[in-house]
C-alpha cells in the first residue's frame, strides 16, 4: 500500500533499477568501414573514452557509454598502414526516451483521501490510473495515461522525439469528462543539455472544465503554466542556473517567480546554493543551502538550511543504502537519521 498525499493506493509497474545491467534508455551507436584490420579510438565531446580493434569490413561500436545530455562522438579509424579516417556523429541521451521496443508502465488503484492534513483515515471515491510508455525507435517514444474516478474520466496522449543537433521535443494533450462537462489540456516541452550549457522550457494550457486526479472538488487546474531554465558550467566542478516560473491560476493565487542556483564540487562533497524571488508579492523570497558529503560506499550525509519570510530552518540527515541481496535484493536507500536543528520542529528518528 502506498501513500502519496491525497491518494492511498496500490501500485504495479516497472522498476528498472532492480536490474542494474538493463538500460531502458538508448545509448548511441556509431558505424564505419575498415579497408584493413584497424584500431578504433572513440572520443566523446573531445575526450578519449575507449579503444577497440576491428577486423576488415563494416563494423559498428554499440552502446557507447555517454551521460544524459547531448554532444558529439568522434571515431578515429587507424589501419595497419597508419592511414586514418574520422567519423563524427551527434548523440542525444534523455531520461524520458526509451530504447526501441522497451515498455515502461505504472498502474495504480486506490482511494482519494479527504481533508488531507486535517483528519485521519477519511477517504472518498475509488480511482484507477495507468501510464504506459513505449519506445517506437531509439529517438521516438509515445506515452498514454488514463484516469478513472467516479463521474470523471481523463485520457492523455503524448510523445517525445530527439532531434539530432537540436534537442528533445515533447508534447501532447489530454481530455476529460466530468459530469458531462468536457475539458482539455495541452503541453509542449523542449530541452537541450550539453556539457557546458543547458536550456529547458515548458508551456501548459488547460480549459476551464479540465479535471485530473489529485484535484479537490472545488479546485481547478491552472489556466497557464510556463517554466524556463538556463544552466551554464562556470569551470570544472562549478555551475550556475537561472529560471523563471509563471502560473496563471483559477482557484489559487497567481505566481511569477525568478530562481537562481550555484553548485560547487568540493573534493568529495557538493555544495548547493539557491534562491527564489516573487515578482508578484513584494519581498517574498526564499534562500536555501545544502552540503552533501558521502561517508564510505553506502552512507550519505546532508546538512541543509532554508530561510524565507515566515522563518528559517536547518537540518541534518543521514541516508544509508541497503546492501544488494539483503531483504528485497535491491540497493534501495533509506534514511537512518534526521535531525531538525531549529525551525518548526525538533526531532531525531532512527529507521
Amino acid at each position: 500500500m502506498g501513500l502519496d498525499g491525497r491518494l492511498r493506493r496500490r501500485i504495479l509497474g516497472t522498476k528498472f533499477s532492480t536490474q542494474p545491467s538493463f538500460l531502458p534508455t538508448p545509448l548511441p551507436t556509431i558505424s564505419g568501414q575498415a579497408s584493413q584490420p584497424s584500431t578504433v579510438d572513440v572520443y566523446i565531446d573531445g575526450v578519449k573514452r575507449m579503444i577497440q580493434p576491428v577486423a576488415l569490413g563494416p563494423f559498428a561500436i554499440q552502446n557507447i557509454p555517454v551521460i544524459t545530455g547531448q554532444g558529439q562522438i568522434s571515431m578515429v579509424v587507424t589501419d595497419i598502414l597508419g592511414r586514418q579516417q574520422v567519423i563524427t556523429e551527434a548523440y542525444i541521451r534523455a531520461s524520458n526516451l526509451l530504447r526501441e521496443g522497451v515498455n515502461d508502465y505504472t498502474y495504480q488503484a486506490g482511494m482519494i483521501r479527504l481533508n488531507y492534513g486535517n483528519r485521519s483515515n477519511e477517504y472518498g471515491s475509488a480511482f484507477f490510473a495507468g501510464t504506459h510508455r513505449l519506445g517506437i525507435t531509439d529517438h521516438f517514444t509515445v506515452e498514454g495515461r488514463m484516469e478513472i474516478q467516479r463521474y470523471t474520466e481523463t485520457v492523455r496522449l503524448g510523445a517525445v522525439y530527439a532531434v539530432p543537433h537540436l534537442g528533445v521535443l515533447a508534447g501532447g494533450g489530454a481530455g476529460s469528462i466530468d459530469h458531462d462537462r468536457t475539458g482539455g489540456l495541452y503541453y509542449a516541452r523542449f530541452s537541450r543539455a550539453q556539457r557546458t550549457f543547458g536550456l529547458a522550457a515548458q508551456i501548459q494550457q488547460t480549459t476551464d472544465n479540465f479535471r485530473q486526479l489529485g484535484l479537490t472538488e472545488f479546485q481547478k487546474a491552472p489556466k497557464t503554466l510556463l517554466q524556463a531554465q538556463i544552466s551554464k558550467s562556470l569551470w570544472p566542478g562549478a555551475s550556475a542556473a537561472v529560471g523563471f516560473l509563471e502560473r496563471i491560476a483559477r482557484t489559487e493565487e497567481d505566481a511569477k517567480v525568478a530562481t537562481a542556483s550555484l553548485n560547487f564540487r568540493l573534493h568529495r562533497a557538493s555544495l548547493m546554493l539557491g534562491g527564489t524571488y516573487s515578482l508578484v508579492v513584494p519581498r517574498q523570497y526564499g534562500l536555501n543551502v545544502a552540503l552533501v558529503m558521502p561517508f564510505g560506499e553506502r552512507t550519505i550525509g546532508m546538512v541543509s538550511g532554508n530561510s524565507g519570510p515566515t522563518g528559517s530552518t536547518a537540518s541534518v540527515e543521514v541516508d544509508r543504502s541497503i546492501p544488494l541481496g539483503r531483504d528485497t535484493g535491491t540497493g534501495s536507500r533509506a534514511p537512518i537519521g534526521q535531525w531538525c536543528i531549529f525551525g518548526a520542529q525538533d526531532d531525531f528518528r532512527v529507521v
